[in-house]
């Protein structure tokens, strides 16, 4: 369990692909905004008809039109929702513990917890630095 904790700390997400996921989210949906529009055949009809008169006034002329057309992408902002989020949990995960004033170490954090759990079951042992050493060399003379 400790030895997941350690990777977390020995393993890091490249900052390009972060910057290169967010850039993407990003302008996938900016252009998802503008695709999920539909254009309407009556309100493309009035503009083209009326382009010599004044474009603005006529181009709204017909409000029931306008209002009839109108749509909300549901499916669009529930998948922004959902890769929004997405992308909140890769960042996330740069950085599980956060980095505020109360993040701890985990390198001294598995250390500690490494040398408690030495002490407790090899109490001669805790003083040799090379602990993994010791440890082969004991399988070695076990298997001899």
């Amino acid at each position: 369990m400790m030895h997941n904790l350690l990777s977390f700390d020995w393993v890091n997400v490249p900052l390009v692909y972060t910057q290169v996921v967010h850039v993407c989210t990003v302008a996938y949906f900016g252009i998802i905004c503008f695709s999920n529009q539909s254009i309407s055949e009556v309100m493309c009809f009035i503009f083209i008809t009326q382009m010599d008169e004044h474009i603005e006034s006529s181009f709204f002329k017909d409000s029931e039109t306008w209002i009839n057309e109108l749509v909300i992408p549901v499916f669009a902002i529930y998948e922004f929702i959902f890769f929004v989020g997405w992308l909140k949990v890769a960042q996330v995960m740069l950085n599980p513990f956060g980095m505020d004033d109360d993040d701890f170490d985990i390198d001294m954090l598995v250390e500690r917890n490494l040398q408690v759990t030495s002490f407790l079951f090899l109490p001669h042992y805790v003083l040799h630095r090379n602990f993994s050493m010791i440890i082969l060399q004991k399988v070695e003379n076990l298997q001899v």
